[in-house]
């Protein structure tokens, strides 16, 4: 299966303005739209294909180093890919709630998630929401050399 870009994307960007209602994830399918477009100028073509996504994905991969996922991108072509195919996915989750969160802080992370959960009797996604934000938050520590709790400041 194959298509032009620029009408998939379009395809794509109104089905997510009728179904979705979310600016932000239309203007991150904005980006993810221009970085695309870009890697295809190199490649001199404007028809998409699975393959051709899958092929720029990997490409991303060896040019960024430092994060540990660039999910945007991957969302980005696994939706033009339910577009193509006309399968319509709008959410999928593969956060790991009980993976280990990163740096030589994550223990403390844990260890107060896991206590706080039970001692205010967390819902399932009121912990999620939480584990995602101190997720983020280690990774900044990480990024930042702070190894040690007393080394946080505003």
């Amino acid at each position: 299966m194959e298509k032009n870009i620029h009408e998939l994307h379009s395809q794509l960007e109104t089905y997510i303005k009728e179904n979705i209602y979310s600016s932000s994830m239309t203007e991150r399918l904005s980006t993810e739209y221009n970085r695309f477009l870009a890697y295809m100028k190199e490649k001199s073509t404007e028809i998409y294909t699975p393959e051709l996504g899958e092929t720029y994905l990997k490409y991303r991969d060896t040019i960024i180093k430092k994060r540990k996922c660039h999910h945007y991108d991957a969302r980005y072509v696994t939706l033009l890919n339910g577009m193509l195919q006309e399968r319509w996915i709008l959410k999928i989750s593969r956060t790991k709630y009980d993976a280990p969160f990163p740096g030589q802080l994550g223990y403390y992370f844990t260890d107060f998630l896991e206590k706080y959960t039970i001692e205010k009797k967390l819902k399932t996604n009121t912990r999620n929401n939480y584990y995602r934000s101190l997720y983020k938050f280690c990774e900044r520590m990480e990024y930042e050399k702070i190894i040690e709790l007393k080394d946080i400041t505003a």
